[in-house]
């Protein structure tokens, strides 16, 4: 049965709904969306850790534990990401569809209502004057949202990708870490965090996304009941965040022993409706063990450890991210430009071309095969200006030309370099 895609708006939901047999479950997925504001970062990434383990009708972990095994063992999660300018927090659950557990129509229905409303619950159940009497269970969520941002210190590449982006964007919403400082966490207090969280529900836009089995019209049925937003109904498309100006960056550390080097090109501003060709040029340049960067710097010439790239179209920019010996960084990044000029030049086997179409391809079918990947995917897509059209893509891929690849590796432009490496013991 081929899938059936409903696009509406109800009481400020924007709402996308994949009805697909593919799955043995069924995932829901509910976005609170606005511009990354540096205010808001550090009580936004805390209240994604709240709302996972309370509420009013679930006043601890252990509680939201019970209720879910009740619901047939459903995964429930919160967090925050940014999507371009867009800082997100997302709510996510998945659960067994109710024909695969044996059940009938209207037992599968029932069930899905009381996911619905276990989500409500959730998300617009927040009880700060519980939070107020009970502050242990706000600071045990501090310090599991301190200890994650701490692990990333722990992790010399998610150190030099943080570290970077101070010197990419303009913005200082966009420089800070989405998952925020340490020291300010600490000292976040109840009345910001209501603050932010009123925010949230009253100005922040709303999209949820289904896929799987889903009786006709209960989704709309459900929301029309649920708390109204202020939030403007047109839809606010992400952006790409402004850049500053290019530049060559260099840091050291004590807490490293080997280099991580960081080199952003910037994405032509048109790239949209060409989305496979900019893929296969990814794929071609780093994006897999048969590209010119893993198979030239890596195998050939032994300069890294590790060395990948990634195309992230939300932010507009082909990032190559690289692990070395400290002395050889400058060599590796003279190495890096050289694969692009090999591309721009046509320098590359009709093989490779081949291949790196079938990674692009391969990659999409793997994110396809994962419920909660592929969930994910469409989610961010509700917030394209002009989102990837799957079957459009997969038809236009095999037709990318050599030519084509050529002149987009052409457009892209080197915005900035980052280096962080080991840091000299004094004497």
């Amino acid at each position: 049965m081929a899938e059936q895609i409903q696009n509406k708006i109800v009481n400020s939901w924007h709402i996308h709904q994949v009805e697909s047999q593919q799955f043995n479950s069924n995932v829901l997925m509910l976005g609170f969306v606005t511009p990354v504001r540096l205010k808001h970062i550090n009580s936004r990434a805390l209240l994604s850790y709240l709302m996972a383990v309370h509420a009013k009708k679930y006043p601890n972990q252990q509680a939201v534990s019970r209720r879910l095994m009740a619901l047939y063992g459903a995964s429930y999660a919160v967090r925050v990401l940014t999507y371009g300018n867009l800082d997100v927090l997302l709510f996510r659950i998945t659960f067994a569809k109710g024909s695969r557990l044996g059940k009938g129509a209207l037992e599968s229905e029932q069930m899905i209502e009381e996911i619905m409303t276990f989500m409500k619950e959730m998300i617009f159940g927040l009880d700060f004057d519980f939070l107020s009497i009970n502050q242990q269970l706000i600071e045990n969520e501090k310090k599991n949202l301190i200890q994650e941002i701490l692990a990333r210190e722990d992790d010399k590449v998610a150190q030099a990708i943080d570290r970077s982006r101070e010197y990419l964007f303009l913005d200082e919403g966009q420089q800070a870490s989405i998952l925020g400082d340490p020291k300010q966490i600490e000292r976040l207090t109840i009345p910001e965090l209501s603050g932010s969280y009123q925010e949230m529900l009253e100005e922040n836009q709303r999209f949820l996304f289904a896929h799987g089995e889903w009786p006709e019209g209960l989704i709309e049925k459900v929301v029309r009941a649920w708390p109204a937003s202020n939030a403007p109904i047109p839809f606010r498309a992400a952006e790409r965040p402004a850049l500053q100006k290019p530049s060559n960056q260099v840091e050291s550390s004590l807490s490293i022993e080997q280099a991580v080097v960081i080199v952003q090109y910037e994405l032509p501003e048109d790239e949209n409706g060409s989305f496979e060709v900019l893929g296969v040029l990814n794929a071609l340049f780093g994006g897999g063990p048969a590209s010119l960067l893993f198979t030239e710097i890596r195998e050939k010439a032994s300069l890294a450890y590790n060395i990948s790239s990634r195309a992230q179209f939300s932010v507009g920019l082909l990032t190559v991210i690289a692990e070395c010996e400290p002395k050889e960084a400058q060599e590796l990044l003279k190495k890096i430009d050289d694969q692009l000029q090999r591309i721009i030049a046509g320098q590359f086997t009709d093989e490779q071309f081949s291949q790196a179409r079938k990674t692009v391809l391969g990659e999409r079918f793997r994110t396809a095969d994962a419920v909660e990947s592929l969930a994910l995917e469409k989610f961010l897509q509700l917030l394209s200006r002009e989102p990837v059209d799957d079957q459009l893509f997969e038809q236009k891929l095999p037709l990318v030309t050599r030519k084509e690849v050529m002149a987009s590796a052409k457009q892209l432009k080197r915005q900035s370099t980052f280096i962080l490496t080991k840091k000299e013991q004094p004497l």
